[in-house]
């Protein structure tokens, strides 16, 4: 590109230059690219505006969501919280409750038999209680057995 300048500038002797291009290929073929106009001033977008305009995104109809789907995990934590405290209140009217807090208080069982025993104990009362504890209290308490047992260990005391 300079070398094709130089040589228009030998032939026609012009030395001002009134507007830089740029040509790219792609292909084989020149795509030219104008560079900006500096004597021409650009409208710029920042500012306050008049106000008529609308932004493109609601922000309050975002956070409005947010807050709605937060109150409905606050209702749902508080539902299983309960469930929780009566799920140990069926725990304690079982009769291998007493087998169970016997292994808990003993120093000489494992905590894998503990575990043992509370799944055990779990299993029964997930068949007998399943309309009281309800379908999302025992779906999500599935894989929380070992940490229900250990809270569970920690309300005795």
């Amino acid at each position: 590109m300079i070398l094709f300048y130089n040589n228009y500038v030998d032939e026609f002797g012009t030395k001002k230059v009134k507007k830089f291009i740029t040509v790219e290929y792609v292909q084989n073929i020149g795509l030219i690219n104008k560079e900006p106009d500096e004597d021409k001033e650009t409208k710029g977008k920042g500012g306050k505006g008049n106000g008529a305009e609308k932004p493109p995104i609601d922000i309050l109809s975002i956070i409005e969501e947010k807050n709605k789907e937060e109150e409905e995990v606050g209702k749902l934590i508080e539902e299983f919280r309960i469930k929780v405290i009566e799920f140990y209140s069926y725990i304690k009217l079982d009769k291998k409750f007493i087998a169970l807090k016997g292994k808990i208080d003993n120093a000489h069982f494992s905590q894998g038999e503990i575990y043992d025993d509370f799944i055990k104990i779990y299993k029964q009362i997930v068949l007998i209680k399943r309309n009281e504890l309800g379908e999302f209290f025992i779906k999500e308490s599935k894989d929380l057995i070992n940490r229900l047992c250990d809270d569970f260990m920690k309300s005795l005391d």
